[in-house]
């Protein structure tokens, strides 16, 4: 009888044994499965082939047929699984539905520039959150040149960081600067992705002095007018958009009385505002509003018109987003203003009332959505007068990161 229950129990160790072997196995080979996509990663990371997001589930089930026998093991699904959840919680998230519960104070006068700020509740992001230029200046974001005009290839290396695109940015080198035309999020360790752009360098197609022509090495700003952001963005068409170029520099060259394009390329609209003369000329606006947004602890946007008429708005879902990307939208503003500045400035200036009203009645009109991955869209919508474009990052359609207006 002893002997039958010793027998039992050895057996019972055996199959112990039997499983953990198993189990170690598996584990192995999960291992050997995931050092093979990372060396995938590694080996697509030196070409530019674009892969566009999709949705975390259909990532999982295309992953499992590419490992084949190796990814039936249910626990190492899940952890997979497991992992692009991570990833997509490490996006930002914020709800504003409509305009409502939003402020206006203003206007702040400086010459033929006024500024409104737009005062709404503070929702600050629990996953950290930088715009394109810090993550250009820092490296972990990379902008590669596609040699295609219209669309170019985004990468964001960081696995803390969400980076936050905004249509309008300016990038320069490549093979001519490009304007991008779509707001994006791009997830932390998001591999490479397409982006919309267009040219604002017409007449280069190679590389720049010292600049690489296989990547983009800067964000110096964003686009200045709003002819050229309706062009870009709207009626997306890159004849306009040069034209609209072409424009602002003639605007410019005038308003300083001297040639404003550079040597180094005489198409490029970031080296134009570049110009010394051009930078003198706003250098009063910034000083005068640099620090405005920091006076309202509420302040996530904000309304500006030139000579006395409305002309755009930015709305943020976090607060600290509007606050870095300021300096840019303020430069952007007093270009604007810069090259629209006229001997009087012409009507009245609107009062925060007027400024409110432009930013109301953001369900009216008829509404175009623009797939920017298939976790998030662009809605453009027709106001009549104005034009909204709206950026959401989540499929139930209530939630949106950025809103710009622009009166046409």
């Amino acid at each position: 009888m002893y002997s039958r229950k010793n027998r039992s129990a050895k057996i019972k160790i055996l199959a112990l044994l039997s499983a953990c072997a198993f189990c170690i196995v598996l584990l192995a080979l999960a291992e050997k499965a995931a050092q093979k996509r990372s060396a995938s990663v590694e080996e697509d990371s030196t070409d530019c082939e674009l892969e566009e997001a999709v949705p975390a589930e259909e990532e999982i089930a295309r992953w499992g047929e590419e490992e084949g026998e190796e990814a039936a093991n249910p626990a190492e699904a899940a952890r997979y699984a497991a992992r692009i959840a991570a990833r997509e919680a490490a996006i930002p998230q914020v709800q504003r539905d409509g305009a409502g519960g939003l402020d206006v104070k203003g206007p702040y006068v400086h010459r033929n520039l006024a500024i409104y700020l737009v005062l709404g509740e503070v929702v600050e992001s629990e996953a950290p959150l930088c715009t394109l230029k810090r993550a250009m200046n820092e490296g972990f974001v990379t902008v590669h040149e596609t040699e295609e005009v219209e669309e170019l290839a985004i990468e964001n290396k960081s696995a803390d960081y969400a980076v936050f695109v905004q249509a309008g940015d300016i990038v320069q080198g490549g093979k001519q600067d490009r304007v991008i035309t779509v707001d994006l999020l791009l997830a932390p360790s998001s591999g490479k992705l397409p982006i919309s752009s267009f040219c604002v360098e017409r007449g280069r197609w190679s590389r720049r002095g010292e600049e690489s022509e296989e990547v983009f090495d800067d964000n110096p700003g964003k686009v200045m007018s709003k002819g050229l952001k309706l062009a870009a963005k709207s009626r997306r068409a890159q004849g306009e958009v040069w034209n609209e170029v072409q424009e602002l520099q003639g605007k410019l060259r005038r308003r300083v009385n001297s040639e404003v394009c550079s040597p180094e390329s005489m198409s490029s609209l970031p080296l134009a505002v570049e110009n010394d003369r051009v930078k003198q000329s706003t250098e009063g606006c910034i000083e005068a509003f640099m620090d405005l947004p920091g006076r309202e602890e509420s302040a996530i946007g904000f309304v500006c018109a030139v000579n006395g008429v409305l002309d755009s708005a930015e709305i943020y879902g976090f607060r600290s987003l509007f606050l870095d990307l300021w300096p840019d939208l303020l430069m952007a503003a007093a270009v604007e203003a810069a090259a629209e500045q006229a001997a009087d400035k012409g009507s009245p200036w609107p009062a925060a009332a007027d400024a409110a009203a432009f930013l109301a009645n953001t369900d009216r009109g008829e509404a175009k959505d623009i797939r920017v991955t298939s976790r998030s869209r662009m809605v453009e919508r027709n106001l009549g007068k104005d034009v909204l474009f709206e950026y959401r990052n989540d499929s139930t359609g209530t939630m949106w990161l950025h809103r710009n207006y622009i009166r046409k």
